[in-house]
């Protein structure tokens, strides 16, 4: 980690912490984080199942916002989501 500065290091944990929070309050991501048969269900309803709760952190890292690659992190699995409206909407969310 020689080119990583403490200052750089806090910035870039502080944004990720920062887009957790965001992703967990997205019914959407909730919705993908569930596995990609409910990904599927979110395109044609963003509505959250009653009751439902997350139980692991999520963080999405938003790889290209052109795109809209986006890596979702629940516990330790890791899900892949394609969708450019969502990638620009966690983008504004982070200004």
């Amino acid at each position: 980690m020689m080119g990583l500065s403490r200052r750089m290091f806090l910035k870039r944990g502080s944004m990720a912490v920062a887009m957790a929070g965001v992703a967990t309050s997205m019914p959407l991501l909730s919705e993908v984080a569930a596995g990609p048969s409910a990904s599927e269900a979110a395109s044609t309803t963003s509505e959250v199942p009653e009751g439902f709760k997350l139980t692991e952190a999520l963080v999405a890292h938003v790889r290209d916002l052109g795109s809209g690659d986006i890596r979702l992190f629940v516990g330790e699995r890791q899900i892949e989501v394609k969708d450019p409206a969502l990638a620009r909407a966690l983008f504004h969310a982070s200004r």
